[in-house]
């Protein structure tokens, strides 16, 4: 139960957004998991090249930054210290070393 929003998809690893957390499952079935317990809620996953990271917006505070996490979880890496309003992943490079994102 609850509500299911920002789906990303990378290979078989669907990633989504629920009661303000990250959510991954296999495409194949099974039970999702938590991937994320962060300080606020969270918005528009995108999934790295490899798979293996995960960019979104937390708001927190009333302003948006951008954060990373691996797609199994684990502690949060924040991006940006902007203080922005808004802010928005766009993609990742295609080598993964960098993440696009407009505030």
């Amino acid at each position: 139960h609850g509500y299911y929003r920002w789906p990303a998809l990378h290979g078989s690893t669907l990633v989504f957004v629920c009661e303000d957390d990250l959510y991954s499952v296999s495409v194949d079935g099974g039970r999702p998991h938590r991937v994320t317990d962060a300080p606020g809620p969270v918005r528009r996953p995108v999934i790295s090249p490899d798979g293996s990271r995960i960019a979104f917006t937390v708001q927190d505070y009333g302003c948006q930054e951008v954060y990373t996490v691996a797609v199994d979880g684990g502690p949060l890496t924040q991006v940006t210290f902007a203080g922005a309003d808004f802010a928005r992943v766009a993609a990742w490079s295609p080598d993964g070393s960098s993440i696009f994102f407009t505030t």
